[in-house]
C-alpha cells in the first residue's frame, strides 16, 4: 500500500516524522532519504536522523550514532539562529538519545514540550509530547515513556491514532515485548 501510495505522491511533498523512514522495503527507504536531500526538500538535518533511525534499526549503534551527531550538529545550529523552534528542539533532542547523549536529548525534549504545549497547538504539541516520549525509549526509560503516552491516548481526541501507531509503526517494533508498553494499544 505505501509503495502504491508513494509511486502516486512525489515523497518530497509529504511531511515526514523522522521515524518514518523505518518502513521494511528498502528501495522505498532510499526513496524517502533521497527526498530528503532533493532541491525541494534540503533537509540535510532530517537526512542524518533518518539515517540514524534506519541503522539504529538495522542494529548498526555505532553508524547511527554518527549518523545521529552529524544531525545533532545541523539541529544544534539551528536551535541557535531560531531558539524558540519547537520542533528543532525535538529534533536534536532525538538525534543526542540515538547518539546516546542523555541529559542533552530530555532537556530538548522538554524545551520543545515548554515551547509548543498542546494547550497552545493541539496536534504539534501532541507531537512534541511523543518526541518526547520517544526520546526516552530511546535512552531506555519504557517506564518513563508509558505513562505520558498513556495520558496522550486518554485525554487526546486522537488517541485512537496514537494506538494504532503503536502498535504498526516500525519504530516502535523493538518496545512491544513490554507488557506495560503493549497494554498501551491493546485496550
Amino acid at each position: 500500500v505505501l509503495r502504491a501510495f508513494s509511486e502516486r505522491v512525489p515523497l518530497a511533498d509529504l511531511t515526514l516524522r523522522w521515524s518514518d523512514v523505518l518502513v521494511t522495503d528498502d528501495e522505498l527507504q532510499d526513496r524517502i532519504l533521497t527526498a530528503a536531500l532533493s532541491e525541494s526538500v534540503p533537509d540535510t538535518g532530517g537526512f542524518y536522523l533518518s539515517k540514524a533511525y534506519l541503522l539504529r534499526a538495522r542494529g548498526d549503534v555505532s553508524l547511527a550514532r554518527v549518523m545521529a551527531d552529524s544531525a545533532a550538529a545541523v539541529y544544534q545550529a539551528r536551535v541557535q539562529r531560531v531558539p524558540d523552534a519547537a520542533l528543532s528542539h525535538s529534533a536534536l533532542g532525538i538525534a543526542y538519545a540515538i547518539a546516546g547523549r542523555r541529559e542533552p536529548a530530555l532537556e530538548h525534549g522538554r524545551r520543545a514540550m515548554e515551547l509548543l504545549p498542546i494547550s497552545a497547538d493541539y496536534l504539534a504539541g501532541a507531537s512534541r509530547i511523543v518526541d518526547l516520549a520517544e526520546i526516552h525509549l530511546l535512552l531506555g526509560e519504557t517506564d518513563v515513556a508509558v505513562p505520558m503516552v498513556r495520558e496522550l491516548i486518554d485525554t487526546h481526541q486522537l488517541g485512537a491514532f496514537w494506538k494504532a501507531r503503536l502498535r504498526y509503526h516500525p519504530f516502535y517494533a523493538p518496545y512491544r515485548e513490554d507488557s506495560s508498553f503493549r497494554a498501551l494499544y491493546e485496550e
